[in-house]
């Protein structure tokens, strides 16, 4: 099987998408992606045109400066620079375009969140991979061409395109991948809240008896050491009104004894 009909064959499924399965989202996302599309062409690819002229400077996507002069023009060096310089950038687009459609899902409400995905990745397949890649070998027929493109072949880009879709697809099934465990987190999640609400209406009444009883116990608890604190209260006093009463007894005796009134008081009964 020929590249021109894999190719072909594995679009088919996207292209139908876009034709039988639209989302209201359509408009807006295909909008995005081709906007997309044009900036990195404007801005990634463009200046690789003047390449046998004026050299190369570029800033890669890590940071790092990329500065070839027009002398390496045409060299396989220059040509795999090219190709790889624009792949963490495409990878990066495809992610940040996917999760936009998620988040974008989860802020209206709109679901299921699959189809959104799945026309996404669609086209950014159709409108954004495809026309890059194309872009970049009509770029890569003039480097090699050295200024004259018709003294060398097109390069035949569908291995690379293909390439950039494996990733787009890996990326998409692993984001659908999580919407499915997400839901199936939070269904059983709402599932056993329910049985939890059946829990707590069941062991919470137990609860609160006993949570009484305890109260009830303290109350009474309380009652019986307040009384015995009285009954010790009560046993002091008479014990100290006893002494009182003796020390005063004491104290009359001997007042009467220091008057003689004891000695009158006793003849008194004596005679």
């Amino acid at each position: 099987m020929n590249k021109s009909v894999s190719r072909q064959e594995r679009r088919e499924p996207s292209e139908a998408i876009l034709r039988n399965e639209n989302t209201e989202l359509l408009p807006v996302t295909r909008q995005k992606v081709v906007n997309l599309c044009e900036t990195l062409k404007r801005e990634k690819l463009t200046p690789w045109l003047w390449f046998n002229s004026r050299g190369v400077k570029l800033t890669n996507f890590y940071g790092k400066p990329i500065d070839m002069p027009a002398s390496v023009y045409g060299q396989s060096s220059a040509d795999v620079a090219f190709f790889s310089f624009i792949v963490p950038f495409l990878q990066d687009a495809i992610v940040k375009t996917l999760d936009e459609t998620l988040q974008t899902c989860r802020a209206r409400g709109l679901g299921p969140e699959e189809a959104y995905i799945r026309e996404t990745a669609a086209l950014l397949d159709g409108y954004l991979i495809d026309p890059i890649y194309r872009c970049m070998a009509t770029i890569d027929w003039r480097i090699r061409g050295k200024g004259n493109p018709k003294s060398v072949g097109r390069r035949d880009v569908t291995d690379e395109i293909a390439e950039m879709v494996k990733f787009l697809d890996k990326c998409k099934d692993e984001m659908i991948q999580g919407i499915k465990a997400a839901e199936t987190q939070q269904n059983t999640a709402v599932a056993k809240e329910g049985k939890g609400d059946v829990n707590v209406n069941i062991f919470g009444d137990v609860q609160a008896g006993n949570l009484q009883i305890a109260q009830d116990a303290s109350i009474h608890d309380q009652s019986v050491i307040k009384e015995k604190k009285r009954d010790l209260v009560r046993k002091a006093l008479k014990i100290v009104g006893a002494i009182i009463v003796g020390i005063i007894g004491s104290l009359l005796a001997d007042i009467l004894c220091g008057f003689g009134w004891f000695e009158r008081i006793k003849r008194l009964f004596t005679r």
